[in-house]
């Protein structure tokens, strides 16, 4: 994969353990040795896995050049030289559960069906996966502590997350849950939100990216329940990057994915949502010779703009 620095370590932080002793996921690490400018966690789609899982079935190896090893190599190499973190620090989270090898399940931040189908907007005032991913972060950190002591790794710096594809519907569960959040909420409501250590991890939080999200679900594709999303409060509310392609957003026979990503849109302008979006042409994305592809689709963590300030 051009414009990965082949070099930078990347640390495999085994079984992280969430908020129960069975709710633990694989964390991949990478950065300098120095204090983080920034903490950026990435959520993958399907296919995407270690390249010894890929590398296991024909699609798979199709696609191989995008496991997570290597997309924490690329995510690193464009933050350090394009953003305002020059040193990030990367932390890719890996789905606990797949079905048929290929087809991911984020089981331990929300509820999935047997087609991996998200169940999104489950139980959001117990801050589940918010809380999960503050207990896997501190015990990625954790483990790095013991294993890594040359690295100054900590959660203290702003905080970034990334959704390709079925990562998306991570996103779109913990911001359901920040609308719960006394925080983020437009009303102050004392009476319900996160663990304290979960609550200071969000307090850093400073923005989310989206990417061509999409499941194969028929709806839930994007944030759409503006019930939801009116309890937010758009001065707290982290910047949102919002970046799709053709392949996911353009596509005839899929309508309710581009339905949703303008519904998406519209929330976030009728309540002034800090955001900017977009939907790309990717390199490899020639509409005169084929259909979009999934290679156009991944093409996208390539290409997806690296914002400085909204």
């Amino acid at each position: 994969m051009s414009g990965e620095d082949s070099k930078l370590p990347v640390v495999l932080l085994e079984k992280c353990a969430g908020t129960t002793s069975v709710k633990c996921n694989d964390v991949l690490f990478t950065g300098s040795p120095e204090e983080p400018s920034a903490n950026i966690v990435y959520f993958g789609g399907d296919l995407q896995d270690f390249k010894t899982e890929m590398t296991k079935y024909s699609e798979g190896c199709e696609y191989v050049q995008w496991n997570l090893k290597s997309t924490a190599r690329l995510l690193h190499n464009r933050f350090s030289s394009l953003s305002r973190w020059p040193n990030p620090h990367i932390w890719v989270i890996r789905p606990s559960h797949w079905v048929r090898q290929s087809f991911a399940a984020y089981t331990n931040f929300l509820p999935f069906d047997e087609r991996t189908v998200p169940r999104i907007g489950h139980d959001l005032t117990r801050f589940s996966a918010l809380e999960q991913l503050n207990r896997v972060l501190h015990s990625a950190v954790a483990q790095m502590h013991n294993t890594h002591i040359d690295y100054r790794t900590h959660l203290r710096a702003p905080l970034c997350l990334i959704g390709f594809s079925k990562g998306c519907c991570v996103l779109i569960q913990m911001l359901y849950e920040l609308a719960y959040c006394a925080y983020f909420a437009r009303e102050l409501d004392t009476s319900t939100g996160p663990s304290r250590s979960t609550q200071e991890l969000l307090s850093r939080l400073d923005s989310i990216y989206w990417l061509d999200g999409g499941h194969a679900g028929l709806d839930n594709q994007w944030p759409t329940a503006s019930n939801i999303l009116s309890r937010l409060n758009p001065t707290r509310t982290p910047k949102m990057y919002i970046y799709g392609t053709s392949y996911q957003l353009m596509n005839p026979h899929k309508p309710w994915k581009s339905r949703d990503y303008h519904r998406f849109l519209e929330i976030l302008r009728h309540h002034n949502f800090p955001h900017k979006h977009g939907i790309l042409s990717t390199a490899s994305d020639d509409s005169r010779y084929t259909e979009p592809s999934l290679h156009s689709h991944f093409e996208l963590l390539r290409q997806f703009p690296i914002e400085n300030s909204i």
